[in-house]
């Protein structure tokens, strides 16, 4: 829901869910996600809430990864970290990211690859060795 940190990355597994945000009248669907779809990643990060609500819009299963579980997938396999800061960036170039204003603000408008990818090894406690 609107305003709650997540503080995990959600994976869908299956189904369809639905992101909607308010406007001026009512909640407007901003975009959908799909198996293979995720979420979550900001308020993981940057401990910020998200500004939109998700919704299943058919039976759906979403996998919860918290920032235990990540963190020995991300040692053994740092090309994931590096995969899901791209895929961030993408996210926040499109205009895909579930953020607030404020934090937009925050992040860079070039390099935002390695900004993230900084702050997934400094959240995870990983060594730089890339």
């Amino acid at each position: 829901k609107s305003d709650d940190v997540l503080e995990s990355l959600f994976i869908v597994g299956s189904g369809v869910l639905s992101v909607t945000r308010p406007d001026t009248i009512g909640d407007k669907e901003w975009l959908r996600f799909g198996p293979g779809d995720y979420f979550g990643e900001m308020g993981l990060l940057a401990g910020k809430p998200a500004t939109a609500n998700i919704t299943a819009v058919a039976p759906s299963t979403v996998y919860e990864l918290t920032k235990a579980d990540l963190k020995p997938i991300l040692e053994a396999r740092p090309e994931i970290g590096q995969e899901l800061s791209r895929a961030m960036a993408q996210r926040l170039e499109t205009g895909r990211i579930l953020t607030t204003a404020e934090l937009d603000r925050t992040l860079p408008t070039r390099g935002s690859s390695a900004w993230f990818s900084q702050h997934i090894r400094r959240l995870f406690e990983l060594s730089i060795t890339n």
